[in-house]
């Protein structure tokens, strides 16, 4: 179910009531080849909003007493509350009613740009593995097929049909898909209430038809041992955090063992397999730091081994090749990720060496290349890098490690793609930017050859679009990076509408994937401001840690530098511009809707994390405990002053506020449905 709110003005009245209303016009015009746009949300006479009852709530924090008039619609449990929500939605279809046929247009549009991007199948080994979607169907089919010597396939196999799930459950969702090693068995998580509460299926693919052997009723995440009668899986626990580690036999009387529990709220348990299944990584992850164990999966009674303990804001990743554990790590005093290599028969952090290059340590090539990501084989390691926000790839021969080959893209985003073959000499990756679609290329790590897997996958002509990288300068000093896409015949007179997007939390690079719903706001004259605020992860760790717990007010000042200068250099006004926030992102946003209304005209807040007081002082909630290091702990009173003073919801005024497009989602984990 999603909550869709649209609302023009805000007021807080004396009775705390709150009262949206959708009665003024987003006044302008976009013309497009395909489209003519009139954003035009009037109405002769005023839509009346629902309104929430005001029911008294009062708590007191840090001596300070918080009143909360709408803290009754946390209750699911209530009828009245889904009542309200049903109430919201309605109204939500009356203020967009005229511009139903504009809607029925788009996704027409984007559905068939979507229909020409592709993706290859993945291989694995001696199989290749896909999925297949048609109007015939409403959920994927998962099938594969074997590749013989000579290169050529075989008949494929149907392995999982979502279709035939979903008319057992009203809910239907795969979390993961894991195979054995020899390719008889498939695991895969399902999630059939929409609550994220898994269950795992292992099937025997061997038969004419997929054929289930096991399910274990509160698996979260699963893995194969190297004997595949073994399994190995995270269990959820009442809050649903994977918290605890099982070793279940699928042959003896489905003998189960317990390998692990962690009792810090802080960390998450999750399992994966080395690219060799040699090992079994049992890794702890907070916001911030984690703790790795493996487990020799060639010898089960064996006990996990210790690789790194945990570490305030220090990270760390492993992978096995030959007789080596490699350690994706970060450097506590730079902020800047690191490979390093141990003995798989000692890896003590005492025995940890640097992954040696021509200049010692990789992640230190140049003063602004970062290290994102690494995939290991048996005879290489590729090392995913930026330097500042250009992506590039360096291969290092696992055998000579001084012998490096860096391979260069243009501005955009990469991510690794299907490389499960761990003696594969190729490596599989994706590119994609606002301009073009995500595209696939396999890289010979041998000669640096490249091949583009996907060539008919869309790309906006260069020739008419384009794609450049601004900078603001935000209230302390600090060069913000904005990047910026639009057609090349625009004049930049202040008189185009924009579109600024912004996320800036938990050290995530903020997205600038292409996607239909921008190539269709290019394309009309749109133009997108991708603003890198602090607290991102576009510039290493410090990046991170300038726009976190009580650093978070630089993520807003960044964003209103960014808005202030795409509108100084005639990119546009504010009453053209647009902001769009998703979760932490939507936060940002809403500070822009509370402070500085005047800057737009207009908001996209999905799944925002809005309340973040309300939120931080509910230990209750299933992440609360773990978000203490991205927001703070609010039991210290300097803290929840400083998050009080810019928490979206606790700082309402009274003054009009930019359109608002809102949504939300009634089974939320994150960001629960009553936050926005």
């Amino acid at each position: 179910m999603h909550i869709v709110l649209l609302k023009r003005y805000l007021s807080k009245l004396a009775t705390n009531t709150l009262i949206w209303s959708a009665c003024d016009t987003l006044g302008y015009q976009c013309q497009s080849k395909r489209l003519k746009f009139s954003w035009l949300f009037r109405h002769n006479h005023p839509i009346s909003a629902p309104k929430a009852q005001s029911k008294p709530w009062v708590l007191s924090a840090n001596g300070k007493t918080i009143s909360d008039p709408y803290h009754w619609l946390k209750d699911q449990n209530n009828p009245a509350v889904l009542k309200y929500l049903h109430q919201e939605n309605a109204y939500a279809d009356k203020v967009m009613a005229n511009t139903t046929s504009l809607q029925s247009k788009l996704v027409k549009i984007m559905a068939a740009v979507e229909a020409q991007i592709a993706a290859p199948p993945e291989i694995l080994e001696k199989y290749e593995y896909y999925f297949k979607e048609d109007s015939s169907t409403s959920l994927p089919i998962y099938f594969r097929r074997k590749i013989d010597s000579s290169q050529s396939y075989n008949d494929e196999e149907m392995i999982l049909d979502l279709n035939n799930l979903s008319r057992q459950y009203p809910h239907c969702c795969v979390g993961q898909l894991k195979v054995a090693p020899s390719h008889q068995r498939i695991a895969y998580t399902f999630d059939t209430d929409g609550k994220e509460n898994y269950q795992a299926y292992i099937i025997d693919v061997t038969g004419d038809q997929p054929n289930v052997i096991d399910i274990i009723k509160d698996a979260f995440a699963v893995e194969f041992a190297s004997n595949e009668n073994f399994i190995i899986y995270t269990k959820q626990n009442d809050r649903r955090r994977p918290f605890q580690v099982w070793l279940k036999s699928l042959t003896t009387n489905n003998k189960e063992q317990l390998l692990l529990q962690e009792d810090n709220e802080k960390f998450f348990v999750h399992v994966a397999s080395t690219k060799n299944h040699r090992f079994l990584t049992i890794n702890l992850n907070s916001k911030s730091s984690s703790e790795v164990w493996v487990l020799d999966t060639e010898n089960l009674k064996s006990k996990p081994v210790l690789i790194k303990e945990r570490e305030l804001d220090t990270e760390c990743y492993v992978d096995h090749s030959g007789d080596k554990f490699y350690i994706l790590t970060n450097d506590k005093s730079s902020g800047k990720y690191k490979v390093m290599v141990a003995p798989d028969q000692n890896p003590g952090h005492d025995n940890w060496k640097d992954l040696q290059t021509v200049n010692n340590d990789f992640s230190y090539i140049g003063t602004n290349v970062l290290l994102d990501d690494m995939d290991i084989f048996s005879n290489y390691c590729a090392l995913y890098q930026r330097e500042n926000l250009q992506p590039q790839i360096t291969i290092v021969n696992l055998h000579t490690p001084n012998q490096q080959q860096t391979f260069k893209l243009p501005i955009g985003t990469i991510a690794s793609a299907s490389n499960f073959t761990f003696t594969s000499n190729k490596l599989r990756f994706s590119f994609s930017s606002p301009l073009i679609a995500d595209t696939f290329y396999e890289l010979n790590m041998r000669d640096m050859t490249l091949t583009n897997l996907t060539p008919g996958n869309i790309r906006l002509d260069d020739s008419q679009f384009v794609y450049s990288v601004s900078y603001a300068i935000s209230e302390d000093g600090c060069k913000i990076p904005i990047s910026l896409c639009h057609r090349k015949d625009l004049q930049l007179d202040g008189n185009n509408p924009l579109l600024a997007v912004v996320y800036g939390a938990y050290g995530m690079e903020l997205n600038r994937q292409f996607t239909a719903q921008n190539m269709c706001l290019l394309k009309s004259g749109w133009i997108l401001a991708f603003c890198h605020v602090r607290g991102g992860g576009e510039f290493g760790r410090h990046w991170y840690y300038q726009g976190r717990k009580l650093n978070k007010k630089n993520s807003f000042n960044d964003f209103l530098a960014c808005l202030n200068t795409v509108q100084d250099q005639g990119y546009s006004k504010p009453k053209l511009t647009c902001c769009k926030g998703t979760s932490a992102g939507g936060l940002v946003v809403a500070h822009i809707c509370n402070n500085q209304p005047d800057k737009i005209s207009a908001a996209i807040l999905k799944v925002p994390h809005v309340d973040i007081l309300g939120t931080m002082l509910d230990q209750s909630l299933p992440l609360t405990v773990e978000e203490y290091e991205e927001w703070g702990n609010l039991d210290s009173n300097h803290v929840f002053d400083y998050v009080y003073s810019y928490c979206p919801y606790t700082n309402i005024e009274p003054h009009n506020y930019p359109s608002i497009f809102l949504t939300a989602s009634y089974h939320d984990n994150r960001v629960p449905y009553w936050s926005p």
